[in-house]
């Protein structure tokens, strides 16, 4: 498998969408699952 460079812009990017991820989504989809019957 062949390395593929990415830019410090695109690995900010991820690193944001990551704490999104976790911070936002991950609670919201917690407490959907919680709810369900």
């Amino acid at each position: 498998m062949q390395a593929i460079p990415m830019t410090l812009r695109g690995a900010e990017k991820l690193r944001e969408e990551l704490d999104f991820l976790k911070s936002v989504r991950r609670p919201e989809i917690i407490a959907a699952i919680a709810d369900a019957p």
